[in-house]
Parts: structure tokens; C-alpha cells; sequence
């Protein structure tokens, strides 16, 4: 493998250092294959081609300029290379499309037929799950890079007290006030910082008057009153980038249990530093020391609050409902002489769902 990157940073490096740096993210997507294991025994010769696959492009090694043939001869007839490794770089990607619009595809077949073996299927596939995560990074980059020209555009969507207005040839999308949703805010605001209610209360209250949340739902639930607290915007600062995925194992989720899948997706959505968010210009809704009063509140009821957990219960996070899907949570009850602690079905409390208990 170490002669590999050799004769790949010998031929490219100097000359054509974007090619060089191509190939040294294609050989990483290849050495992610390797871990799954598809590759089997085959995994170092993957490997290697992914290395090697655009040595062809070299200036003093281009006869036809058709890479894939002039890579895979000068591994041939220079380096000594084994035949599967040459076929292989000689195969890749749309190499034989190529090779036919070019009048070489005869020539190609000949030299160096496709193999024959399942290597070919995780090699190709090796090319797209690159070409996917460099798109996904082009992409990324240009939607932070209009967050931080100040365009409202990459937020696609607005909170509850907001509308999103959609670009136009004249202008760009911008966050329009709904006057009558951003009082309902600016007094949840003032209830939490300045009343102490809790979420619960927010919750009931907004249900009590009958405004649909911002996807519809007549039932205002806990979890979006405190996001909607959390949320900058709401103080003129809406943000880009707060999360991000990563290759982490998630837990899995009530989605996950009812389709039967007994390992979750490699892939996991976690909070990015503060010190990353991409803050965008909005109109405030709340004052910012209210809003800072109420992020206090946030932090606190966090690491103050009785409901946190001191000592893990044995099927935390393990035990699941066969019925709902939900997860069990562990709670108590107390008789005259003692508390029992159980679990319970997070799907069998009336109170945490619109229609009841599921």
C-alpha cells in the first residue's frame, strides 16, 4: 500500500495537485468500505486502486488521454502491478462509456476486461458515496457562506410569530412579523422570565386558546415551548449551523423500533459549539435581556431541577414498549410504608398526547 501513495503523490502531487488531492479523498471513502467489510478479502486491492485510479492523468504517462487505460498500462508494464489491481483502475467509474465515445473501447476490453468478482460493485459504489459527500460539502459551504452575508434564504422556514417570505427576482426572503402570533410570544417570554410558570403551564395556556402551533396542531406540546424559548430569533438573532450530523451511533427511537430495525443508522444529529452558530439578522420579538433572563432560567432548571436523574435506574434507555414503541421511563408510587419504584410506557400518559394515552 505505501508504494501506492507513493507512485499517486510521485505523479500528481507536483503537477496536478487537485487531482492529488481527489485521490487522497477517494482513497478515505475507501478505507471506509474497508471497514464495513463488504470487500472481503479484496479490501487491500480496493484500497490500493482507490490510490492509484487517477495516476493515468500524470502528464508524461498520458499516450491516449484516456486516464483509466494509461493508469492501468503504466501499472502493467512499469510497476509490475498484479492484474486485479489494473483492472480495476481501468474499470472505474464510467470508464467504459468513455472509452466508447472515444473509439477505445474495444482496446479496452481487450487489455483489461471487468472483473469478474463482486470487488467491482463496492469500488464503484466507493466513487458515488464520494462524489455524494463532496456535493453535500459544496453545498454546505455555499448555504454558510450566504449565512454569513446576512441571507435569510438558507433558512427555508420561519418560527411560530414569524412568516417566511420567499425570494423574488427583486429580493431576497426575509422574516415578516405575524402581529398577532408574536404577542402570544412576547408574553410567553414575560411568563417564564418574569411569572415563573412553568413549560407545562405555557403548554396549557396556548392550548387553552385554541392557536393552532406552527405545523397546525391544536395541542401545544412541551418540547415546542421550550425550543420556541431557546430560540435566538425570537431576540433578531435567527441562527444557521446549531446542529450537525455526525457518524455516531443514535439511541434508537420509537421510528426505528416499529420498522423492526435492531441497529440504529450510523448517523446522529448532535449541537454544534456556540461559538460555530452563523447568526443572521431578524426582527426581534422579545428584548434581549429578557430573552437572556429567560436562557438563565433555561440553564438552570437544567442543572437544578428535582426530575433529573441522581441514580440510573437498570433499563435506562433500554427497555422499549412491544405495543407503541415508545420507551419506558422508571417512576414511583408510595404506599403507607414505602415507595415503589416501576417502569411505565412513556405512550400510556393521557397527558402527553392530544387524543390520550396511544
Amino acid at each position: 500500500m505505501t508504494w501506492a501513495w507513493w507512485i499517486a503523490e510521485t505523479e500528481l502531487a507536483t503537477t496536478l495537485p487537485r487531482r492529488w488531492a481527489h485521490s487522497q479523498g477517494v482513497a478515505a471513502a475507501a478505507r471506509t468500505v474497508q471497514l464495513t467489510g463488504v470487500a472481503g478479502d479484496g479490501s487491500q486491492a480496493l484500497a490500493t486502486a482507490a490510490v492509484l485510479h487517477d495516476v493515468g492523468y500524470a502528464p508524461r504517462l498520458a499516450v491516449t488521454g484516456f486516464h483509466p487505460l494509461d493508469g492501468a498500462r503504466f501499472l502493467r508494464d512499469a510497476c509490475g502491478a498484479d492484474e486485479r489491481l489494473t483492472r480495476l483502475v481501468a474499470n472505474h467509474s464510467f470508464a467504459l462509456l468513455e472509452a466508447e465515445e472515444r473509439g477505445l473501447q474495444e482496446v479496452l476490453k481487450a487489455e483489461f476486461p471487468l472483473l469478474e468478482d463482486q470487488l467491482l460493485v463496492p469500488f464503484q459504489g466507493m466513487f458515488a458515496e464520494y462524489e455524494k459527500a463532496q456535493l453535500m460539502e459544496r453545498y454546505r459551504r455555499g448555504k454558510a457562506w450566504r449565512a454569513k452575508s446576512g441571507s435569510v434564504n438558507v433558512l427555508s422556514g420561519a418560527p411560530f410569530g414569524y412568516r417566511y417570505v420567499r425570494k423574488t427576482p427583486g429580493s431576497g426572503a426575509f422574516y415578516e412579523v405575524v402581529e398577532h402570533e408574536a404577542v402570544l410570544v412576547a408574553e410567553m417570554f414575560r411568563r417564564y422570565a418574569d411569572d415563573g410558570a412553568s413549560i407545562a403551564d405555557l403548554a396549557r395556556w396556548l392550548t387553552g386558546l385554541g392557536v393552532p402551533t406552527r405545523t397546525g396542531k391544536n395541542r401545544w406540546d412541551r418540547s415546542v415551548v421550550w425550543a420556541m424559548l431557546r430560540n435566538p430569533a425570537y431576540a433578531g438573532r435567527a441562527v444557521f449551523g446549531k446542529t450537525m450530523a455526525t457518524s455516531g451511533t443514535p439511541g434508537l427511537n420509537r421510528v426505528a423500533r416499529l420498522q423492526g430495525r435492531a441497529t440504529p443508522r450510523a448517523v446522529k444529529t448532535v449541537d454544534r459549539p456556540r461559538q460555530d452558530w452563523l447568526e443572521i439578522p431578524v426582527p426581534a420579538i422579545v428584548d434581549a435581556d429578557t430573552f437572556a433572563r429567560v436562557r438563565q432560567r433555561l440553564e438552570d432548571n437544567k442543572r437544578y431541577a428535582a426530575r433529573n436523574t441522581k441514580v440510573p435506574s437498570l433499563l435506562q434507555g433500554l427497555a422499549a414498549c412491544s405495543a407503541c414503541g415508545y420507551g419506558y421511563y422508571r417512576t414511583s408510587a408510595r404506599t403507607t410504608s414505602r415507595k415503589i419504584y416501576y417502569y411505565r410506557c412513556l405512550g400510556s400518559d393521557d397527558y402527553r398526547y392530544e387524543g390520550g394515552r396511544v
